[in-house]
């Protein structure tokens, strides 16, 4: 994953998120904050073949996002990343994910 998202190259914070304030109470599998870049937003979807985002888990990740700029107000630019066995089904356009890490680039 390092190499996936080129994170091996500036220095990093990893952690996981729950909203304190959020009506949701929003939670974010993976936050992986860059040094002086932008920060990663990760959701982690197991499936036994490509995962399909559907319109209500759209808006659940947009939901998501929104809560933890609102929340921690993060001084870089937030880049949504989903992180799944297979990758996304029909290469599906999603407004709230930018890039997508499979299973076998986990361990490049």
């Amino acid at each position: 994953m390092l190499y996936a998202l080129h994170l091996d190259t500036v220095r990093t914070e990893y952690f996981s998120w729950r909203s304190s304030i959020s009506p949701e109470k929003a939670q974010i599998d993976l936050v992986i904050d860059r040094v002086g870049g932008q920060t990663c937003i990760c959701e982690i979807k197991y499936s036994q073949g490509e995962y399909s985002i559907t319109s209500g888990e759209e808006t659940k990740i947009r939901n998501r996002i929104a809560s933890y700029n609102t929340e921690m107000k993060p001084k870089n630019g937030i880049v949504g990343v989903l992180i799944t066995t297979f990758g996304l089904a029909n290469k599906q356009a999603t407004d709230s994910i930018q890039h997508i890490v499979t299973l076998n680039k986990l361990f490049e």
